[in-house]
């Protein structure tokens, strides 16, 4: 979502999120170049909105679980907004989570590992948002938490398990052996790297194991699927 799609106020944010028990986020202000383009302001200004965002949230309602989040392009703009957050007194190292966002599309990459890197020597519990295997891969030992989309859109493509799952796309079950396969992934992939066999990419979670196994005829049957409603 771009700053200029949001409609709610800040207010309604807070009451609309509080039934919610776990970490949120707020509306950040991303700082990729085709948003600032939409936008017209500068990655500052959409920094300096992401942070007053925050401080608003946290002003309404304490105790909602909002987390202060991280924008930037290089090390030295994330930087830069963790030094804004503390300038205004909020203690990022002593928070259970610090978002890290603006980074999915270059989550793989070498630039983002070194941020992570960066940011993880101040001390802090990093959530990183959109990070996926292959980001895992380089820097999860740097994160406390992160979330992907990955598993859901592996799901399209997987026939349900019951009467009432056309796909796997939001089964529960599903996602939690996606996530139990990428662990195990993820440890044998560290503890090669560890034995001296250099850095190993994780196994896709999505490879052998999944539970509803699609193939191309369930590929298919789904294809067939949806053409026939579209006519």
């Amino acid at each position: 979502m771009t700053p200029d799609m949001i409609s709610t106020s800040t207010t309604a944010t807070a009451r609309g999120r509080s039934r919610f028990p776990t970490a949120l986020s707020g509306s950040e202000w991303m700082v990729e170049a085709h948003v600032r383009a939409r936008t017209g302001a500068s990655l500052r200004t959409h920094q300096r909105r992401t942070v007053r965002n925050y401080l608003q949230l946290r002003d309404i309602d304490p105790e909602l679980p909002f987390i202060p989040v991280l924008q930037g392009d290089s090390a030295a703009d994330y930087h830069w907004c963790a030094d804004l957050y503390e300038r205004h007194g909020v203690a990022l190292s002593r928070l259970p989570l610090v978002g890290v966002r603006s980074v999915c599309r270059r989550q793989h990459s070498a630039h983002v590992e070194r941020i992570m890197r960066s940011l993880h020597t101040r001390g802090l519990r990093l959530h990183g948002f959109g990070v996926k295997v292959t980001g895992l891969a380089r820097y999860a030992d740097t994160l406390a938490s992160s979330d992907s989309a990955a598993w859901s859109y592996s799901g399209r493509y997987q026939p349900g398990c019951t009467p009432s799952h056309r796909t796997e796309s939001n089964c529960l079950r599903y996602a939690l052996d996606w996530h139990t396969r990428l662990r195990d992934s993820l440890t044998i992939a560290r503890n090669s790297t560890r034995a001296g066999g250099g850095r190993t990419r994780p196994s896709s979670p999505m490879r052998p194991g999944v539970p509803c196994r699609a193939g191309q005829r369930g590929r298919t049957r789904i294809a067939r699927e949806e053409a026939h409603r579209a006519r």
